[in-house]
């Protein structure tokens, strides 16, 4: 299966996913044929957006499959986590804005934005070099909002993953994800892990390498840390089958320790990259 492949069965899922909140929306919420057409504006930009980058991804693939060992198998990596990025970030701007949520800003990519659109409602897509982060950010969100957007979009990558390379395959490398991060924070290495990405991924087809990517971003999202998906779906559930809020100062306490919970884990893998330690 070959980029464009891959590119047109995101597309597909996505705009399923898309088409079925639409239509239920129409039958049961609020709907105005302006908003239903700025939907399909955002919509369209994302998805010429993902056409172009898989078009110029599928170049990049073609010449990395001759490349040496290493340099084939990071830059796989590095196509395959824009690639992720822009999905991920485009799942979640489809399902909110499918449930009724407001976008006031769509960013794909760190740093500053190189070019965007805005449109009359006020919202903004911008995009930014490098293709390898990027966030959503709602005007207002419900708990139960909050939390589905913060569910079904890695579930999005998980299903992506096992069209590409089955559900068991997903399910393993997705559980072994979670165990290596947690195993990796507790005994404060990521060694073993990262001493296994170059000969595995230079060995496996880049198909599958995408897949793999796909699942392994799923379970990093999906860890409860506030600012990850998974801090949206207990957040979100907890506001709303609980009716547990914590206060504004709360939540930020708590985000600032799941930020540094972050960025300690970055900095093992940094430094297992770097030193092999």
């Amino acid at each position: 299966m070959d980029a464009i492949q891959v590119g047109g069965l995101i597309m597909t899922y996505v705009g399923g996913i898309w088409a079925s909140f639409q239509i239920l929306q129409a039958l049961f919420g609020k709907f105005s044929l302006r908003s239903f057409f700025e939907r399909i504006g955002i919509i369209t930009l994302l998805a010429l957006w993902l056409i172009l980058m898989i078009s110029i991804f599928s170049l990049l693939i073609n010449w990395l499959d001759g490349a040496h060992a290493t340099v084939k198998a990071l830059g796989f990596i590095a196509v395959s986590l824009c690639i992720c990025t822009i999905v991920h970030v485009s799942s979640m701007a489809v399902i909110g804005s499918s449930l009724g949520a407001e976008i006031e800003k769509l960013k794909i990519g760190l740093g500053p934005e190189l070019f965007g659109w805005e449109f009359s409602s006020g919202t903004k897509i911008e995009v930014a070099i490098p293709i390898l982060s990027g966030h959503v950010k709602f005007r207002e969100l419900e708990g139960l909002t909050s939390a589905i957007i913060g569910l079904i979009a890695p579930l999005t990558l998980l299903t992506v993953s096992s069209l590409l390379v089955g559900i068991n395959e997903t399910l393993a490398v997705l559980i072994g994800t979670f165990g290596a991060f947690v195993e990796g924070l507790i005994s404060m290495s990521f060694k073993e892990p990262v001493s296994q990405i170059v000969p595995t991924v230079s060995a496996l087809p880049y198909s599958t390498t995408l897949a793999y990517t796909f699942s392994t971003v799923a379970a990093i999202c999906l860890v409860p840390i506030p600012g990850m998906n998974g801090g949206h779906i207990v957040l979100g559930s907890a506001d709303h089958f609980l009716g547990i809020k914590p206060s504004d100062q709360t939540i930020q306490r708590i985000y600032l320790g799941g930020v540094l919970v972050i960025l300690y884990a970055w900095g093992l893998f940094i430094i297992a990259v770097l030193f092999g330690w």
